[in-house]
């Protein structure tokens, strides 16, 4: 059976670390789970490694572009989610500093 659905949906989950944004989407017969990052996870460009004097063979690279093309959405806007349990962890701490 093949899924026709193209659609994508947020979804939180927890495993392995106390939660995590994921995005779900169809993929012809299956459910594709992809792991995203909360906004302040995300490292500026500039502070990262680029990989340089990397060589990657032309399949490599024919395959990462499509997958970016695959996966692009216009829509996503990630400032607009949080990490609530980073968020009520905290305000556990700040409470108990507190008394």
């Amino acid at each position: 059976m093949q899924l026709q659905c193209k659609d994508r949906a947020p979804a939180a989950v927890t495993q392995r670390r106390p939660m995590a944004f994921t995005t779900t989407r169809a993929n012809e017969r299956s459910l594709v789970l992809h792991f995203l990052f909360f906004k302040d996870e995300i490292r500026d460009f500039d502070a990262i490694a680029k990989g340089e004097g990397v060589k990657l063979r032309a399949e490599q690279l024919e395959l990462g572009m499509s997958l970016i093309e695959k996966m692009f959405s216009p829509d996503f806007e990630p400032e607009g989610y949080a990490d609530e349990y980073r968020e009520r962890a905290r305000s556990m701490v700040e409470q108990k500093v507190k008394g």
